[in-house]
């Protein structure tokens, strides 16, 4: 049970909330906790209020639905009547009531009012001994009632009831087992058991029983395709099948060299060798220079699981339901660890958090809250990729959390002749076949990034198919030339004719340390030419030997 449940069941709170995925298990882990001093009633829509040993052995007694108490406003008249023992409280867990606590349903208002009615009536009696605690598996409460209500969030099954669960399932079976040979070993790696948090008592005993009967062991592909399964059941996240290497992404070698030197703090080896757990990178730059794409190659390196979340679909006009939403998300990414989660262009989903109050009735300011203090404190391997095309609109607390910040800069002369490399590759041109200079064409490219060349690739290829279709040249004959490719670039506006304060507003705020060859609040995820002909080592140094203020030019466009 969560300690802070704990508490407020120790303290005596009238109305409680309860997040739970585990309803039944929330129950029991109350009922265990209070049970010496407590009397506890379970309401449900099925079977009215039930005291908590009728409905333990519902299952096996299968007991008539008290029909008095099916209504739940029958259910508040009852609890607000009721006397209670002397000495002893009387504890009420309410489930299958969310839909009474909308306030934009007009017919629920007699309902609020009437707990509303009974929280009073608890706090004004010092004889009353109640507790109401209500269990759901989202957040819903009611404007009314929020500053009666404690709002908590219980955890899911610890490492040491993961391991008594599966313990208690593999000795059943082997107990049931006649042939010797076909028992199961008890011994599985911590690996497992961690790629088990995260998920309910019931998912775990489903996963290790579906293990057995198809693979006669624990496995970890059962586990791997069931927590696939579960991200297609919302929409709140998605999960990305990663078809990048380091590879296919050309430059940014110190950005590759530092994942290189973290690709093992979720295996067997890092734990043991207590290796602590990352938190996660921000890559900051201009739109097109690779961040999302090599946010797959670190996925496909590491060979983990790619979730993007999308800030954006967190949102909801209902009161409580966006920040609910967003904990819902982080709580299945956790699920899904050991894994990395992708954040394309944090900033638009987690700006404007100062002027929540005055905008949303600070919706934002909560949402963000929530998930800077799961990353803070979440110990699951889960590992935050997040880009950012315009970092001053981020939260300081925020862009402080990441274990590392990188600079993707425009690429140089050197890294777009293996960008261009990359992708005649990648569209099934040799150029080494060819008279193709991957360098010529670095050098008739300047300031394009990463994107742009990939265009300029494709749209050649339709300059190649076109002469070729004129000349009446067979398609298993053509051949992407040179000059296609020339002819494209001629016409090429780069996005940083339109984008050049914002480039120059964050080469300024990224700043460089001379001493230690790097940037100042980020670090390069290049290596910087030393070229000082090179076009962009060349804006490199207009911008950071420049006086002008470009946050202040920035600001005013």
């Amino acid at each position: 049970m969560n300690k802070e449940l704990e508490l407020l069941l120790d303290i005596l709170r009238p109305l409680t909330y309860v997040v739970s995925e585990e309803e039944d298990r929330t129950i029991r882990s109350i009922y265990e906790k209070t049970k010496k001093d407590s009397k506890i009633l379970v309401y449900r829509s099925t079977t009215g209020l039930l005291e908590y040993e009728k409905y333990k052995n519902e299952a096996e007694e299968k007991p008539k639905a008290d029909v008095a108490t099916l209504n739940i406003i029958n259910v508040l008249n009852k609890i607000h009547d009721d006397i209670t023992e002397k000495g002893k409280r009387t504890i009420y867990i309410l489930s299958d009531i969310e839909n009474y606590l909308t306030d934009s349903i007009a017919s629920n208002s007699q309902f609020v009012r009437k707990l509303k009615d009974i929280v009073l009536q608890i706090y004004k009696d010092g004889t009353c001994i109640k507790s109401i605690i209500i269990i759901s598996s989202s957040v819903v409460v009611p404007q009314k009632l929020q500053r009666y209500t404690e709002v908590v969030y219980d955890s899911l099954p610890s490492e040491e009831e993961i391991k008594t669960k599966i313990d208690g399932i593999l000795t059943e079976y082997n107990n049931s087992v006649k042939d010797p040979t076909k028992m199961i070993d008890v011994n599985y790696e911590q690996q497992t058991i961690n790629s088990l948090k995260g998920l309910t008592i019931f998912e775990i005993e489903r996963i290790t029983i579906a293990s057995i009967k198809r693979y006669q062991k624990l496995s970890s592909q059962e586990i791997t395709q069931y927590k696939k399964a579960i991200l297609r059941k919302t929409s709140l996240l998605d999960i990305i099948e990663p078809s990048v290497s380091f590879d296919e992404v050309g430059g940014m070698d110190k950005l590759k060299f530092w994942l290189s030197k973290r690709n093992s703090f979720w295996t067997e080896n890092g734990i043991k060798a207590h290796l602590p757990s990352l938190k996660g990178v921000l890559l900051i730059g201009i739109t097109g220079c690779g961040k999302s794409y090599i946010s797959q190659a670190i996925a496909n390196y590491w060979q983990l699981p790619l979730i993007s979340l999308n800030p954006s679909k967190v949102f909801s006009q209902r009161v409580g339901e966006s920040e609910s939403n967003m904990l819902k998300a982080l709580k299945i990414v956790e699920s899904m660890s050991p894994c990395i989660l992708f954040i394309d262009e944090i900033e638009k989903g987690f700006a404007g958090s100062q002027s929540s109050s005055f905008s949303d009735a600070g919706t934002t300011s909560r949402v963000i809250g929530n998930f800077l203090t799961w990353y803070q404190d979440n110990t699951s391997p889960v590992f935050v990729v997040a880009t950012c095309n315009s970092i001053q609109y981020l939260p300081p607390e925020l862009v402080s959390r990441f274990d590392d910040k990188f600079f993707v800069n425009i690429p140089s002369t050197k890294e777009r002749a293996a960008i261009f490399e990359i992708q005649l590759k990648k569209y099934g041109c040799d150029w080494k076949k060819t008279s193709i200079s991957p360098l010529k064409l670095a050098e008739h490219s300047k300031q394009l990034t990463g994107r742009e060349i990939e265009q300029v690739v494709k749209a050649s290829m339709y300059e190649m198919f076109y002469d070729c279709t004129q000349e009446n040249i067979k398609p298993e004959k053509m051949i992407l030339k040179e000059e296609h490719l020339l002819k494209v670039l001629h016409t090429k506006v780069p996005i940083l004719m339109t984008m050049e304060d914002e480039i120059k507003y964050l080469i300024q705020w990224v700043g460089w340390n001379n001493d230690k060859k790097d940037g100042v609040r980020a670090n390069y995820a290049n290596t910087r030419e030393e070229d000082e002909t090179d076009d962009i080592n060349s804006l490199l140094n207009d911008v950071l030997n420049s006086k002008e203020d470009y946050s202040q030019k920035f600001k005013k466009k």
